[in-house]
């Protein structure tokens, strides 16, 4: 006797479920609900702060190697020409020995608030980095001029405003400054330092 076996159909694919719907009165997901945030504007001053922090960075980069080892660094002439003769001459030499980190002939020519200020830049800087001194030095290699704009006589000395201009990293720099000074048995001394707007170039 022979049987018969009986074609199977093919089984129905299942239909999607669909999505329940919240119960009325329920409150949305916030996932769903949320609308698209607009862009956010990173603010001027933040993007500007970026930008000179990595330019910082850039230039000590191109004399420091990753791996911190030493490098070769071109050795330029950079010991301050102390001239404390007058309050034009003083106000210079105070300058250059604050842009070259010179910190030992700085002290030597200032008093009160701008002997202060030295005092807290030096304890600021790395510790005694060979290394890095070369490098401040390469970069604020050249002395600035001072040019006198304003002079006013005070009861305790002069007040000098005007402008140092020169080269900073081989490009064309001016910065308007202002110093307060005070004449000693020994020369001219600085006693207030005041930068103001850099009128060309970058900060050094």
């Amino acid at each position: 006797m022979s049987s018969k076996r009986k074609a199977r159909r093919p089984a129905k694919p299942k239909a999607a479920k669909a999505a329940k719907a919240p119960p009325e009165g329920a409150a949305a997901s916030p996932e769903s609900s949320r609308p698209e945030e607009p862009g956010r504007r990173i603010p001027t001053p933040v993007v500007l702060a970026l930008v000179s922090a990595m330019v910082c960075a850039g230039l000590v980069g191109l004399f420091w190697n990753s791996g911190r080892e030493p490098i070769e660094v071109e050795e330029l002439p950079t010991a301050v020409e102390v001239d404390d003769r007058t309050p034009e001459a003083a106000a210079e030499s105070f300058l250059d020995a604050w842009r070259k980190r010179d910190h030992s002939v700085a002290e030597t020519l200032a008093l009160g608030d701008a002997l202060a200020a030295v005092r807290s830049r030096r304890d600021g800087d790395e510790s005694g980095d060979p290394q890095l001194e070369r490098i401040w030095n390469r970069m604020a290699a050249e002395r600035l001029e001072f040019v006198v704009d304003e002079a006013e006589t005070l009861d305790d000395g002069m007040r000098l405003v005007g402008v140092a201009s020169g080269t900073f990293l081989s490009q064309p720099y001016a910065r308007e400054v202002a110093f307060s000074l005070r004449e000693t048995p020994d020369g001219w001394r600085v006693t207030e330092l005041q930068f103001g707007e850099i009128l060309e170039g970058g900060q050094p």
